[in-house]
């Protein structure tokens, strides 16, 4: 498959370990042991873009803080998330790459609202090869 791994099927399933270019290549041997000559094809693998989702809390009072729990992943078997960013809706950020949001971390941040009302909190993930994803809910704060 181009990729340091092979296989002997007839019609073989494969995922590669990541996004890029492979030579996988073909060779058919028949009953009588006679084989081909190989069959080469380039094929390009797209980077498989991250899912952003998180866990919205419920019974949020204004002035209590609440934590939020980010539930995103990447698609690519080799990927990882590398960048977090949260929007509060309230005018707070949590940017990624650092280690404190209102006492929490940029995967579990700790926010606090000030006043009751509707709010769309906003989370952004970016995997390894710089793909983004985004997901936005609505939550309410009560008095």
């Amino acid at each position: 498959f181009g990729d340091g791994t092979a296989s002997t099927e007839s019609s073989p399933h494969h995922t590669f370990p990541d996004d890029g270019t492979y030579k996988v290549s073909l060779t058919v041997t028949d009953n009588d042991g006679a084989t081909s000559a190989a069959y080469t094809k380039q094929i390009t693998v797209a980077n498989a873009l991250p899912v952003a989702e998180f866990e919205l809390p419920t019974g949020v009072h204004a002035g209590d803080p609440v934590t939020f729990h980010d539930q995103s992943y990447d698609k690519s078997p080799s990927g990882g998330i590398v960048h977090v960013a949260w929007d509060f809706g309230d005018g707070t950020f949590c940017p990624g790459s650092v280690d404190g949001c209102d006492g929490g971390d940029t995967h579990s941040p700790l926010h606090t609202y000030t006043a009751p009302g509707t709010y769309t909190v906003s989370l952004v993930v970016i995997d390894d090869d710089g793909a983004l994803a985004t997901v936005s809910h609505t939550i309410s704060v009560a008095k």
